[in-house]
């Protein structure tokens, strides 16, 4: 089956379907087209890819039952498995919690290669709770990986895995600080822990090459660390980003898996979203007392008379 030709009709299909049950159609009914479909689904002699299609559609249309729920979770765990290691798995494998953390640690101690830690980060993003310790065990055994890829990899796995303590936090970031700077940079305000956001700080006060970046402009702005960039060559930089995405992030770069426990305690009464976005380094400007600076950014952001640009070095020297 040509699965990319058959998503627009069966998602044409399937919402026509969803439309006309929510109206309270009586022609067909979900239950009766999920029976038509789950010969199909459940035929393990067919391709794994569009049986996980087919489910995905119905995931996406209709409320599923645990039945099929468990269905399409082990369709998505087998087409990573069977894929990157070329393992064979059953639905008992993937139907419960011990027996996902069982599948994780036969997985973790079997890995070979770069692709196959990525596996099991895939796994763990699709399972709905992920084995305890899995996260961490899977940060630590990535980075004595010898490709090169490892650094940015870490850094990447890190946004979207939650529940690393401390100390683990603490020891990737270190070790990542004696490969690449500014990936470990980044690293410290993907974690919610203040006292790596101070470390990151004191890398940007000492590396005044570090590059341009719209991600570490965002993870910046969600941190609230205007204030502490003042003394670092970044704060222009950090700036200009703001005021170029004053509205919203640039398109690409995607903070969301961030959870809120991954967030600054102050964060859910500040969130940085749309016009808040330049208000709210303004109100940190402004009570930490950096009333120039704050004046400066404000007028900045309003596009003012351009005689009115100096206003912000006017104003630093009257202090």
């Amino acid at each position: 089956m040509d699965v990319k030709a058959y998503r627009p009709t069966g998602t044409c299909y399937t919402r026509s379907v969803s439309t006309h049950v929510k109206s309270r159609g009586e022609l067909l009914s979900q239950e009766s087209l999920l029976s038509l479909v789950r010969p199909f689904c459940a035929n393990l002699d067919l391709p794994v890819e569009p049986r996980t299609a087919v489910l995905q559609l119905l995931e996406q249309n209709f409320d599923l039952g645990d039945g099929d729920s468990s269905l399409l979770l082990f369709y998505r765990s087998e087409a990573i498995v069977s894929t990157m290691w070329q393992h064979t798995i059953t639905l008992e494998s993937v139907n419960s919690a011990v027996a996902q953390a069982l599948l994780f640690d036969e997985l973790l101690a079997s890995n070979d290669t770069f692709e196959q830690f990525q596996g099991l980060l895939q796994l763990i993003l699709i399972w709905t709770v992920a084995p305890p310790g899995a996260a961490g065990r899977l940060l630590s055994s990535t980075l004595k990986c010898s490709s090169q890829e490892v650094p940015l990899a870490v850094v990447t796995m890190r946004k979207s895995l939650h529940g690393i303590d401390f100390e683990l936090d603490c020891e990737l970031f270190n070790d990542l600080c004696g490969r690449d700077l500014f990936l470990a940079t980044c690293y410290s305000f993907i974690t919610p822990h203040n006292e790596l956001h101070r470390s990151g700080i004191e890398i940007l006060k000492q590396e005044p090459a570090t590059p341009e970046n719209e991600e570490l402009c965002e993870l910046l702005l969600m941190r609230r660390q205007a204030v502490h960039l003042i003394s670092t060559p970044y704060y222009d930089a950090f700036i200009k980003h703001l005021l170029n995405y004053q509205k919203s992030p640039p398109e690409g770069v995607n903070l969301e898996r961030l959870d809120k426990d991954t967030l600054c305690p102050d964060d859910d009464e500040n969130e940085v979203s749309g016009s808040s976005r330049v208000d709210d380094v303004v109100h940190q400007l402004h009570g930490a007392g950096l009333w120039s600076q704050a004046g400066s950014l404000l007028l900045a952001s309003q596009d003012v008379y351009p005689s009115f640009e100096n206003y912000g070095f006017c104003y630093s020297c009257s202090d």
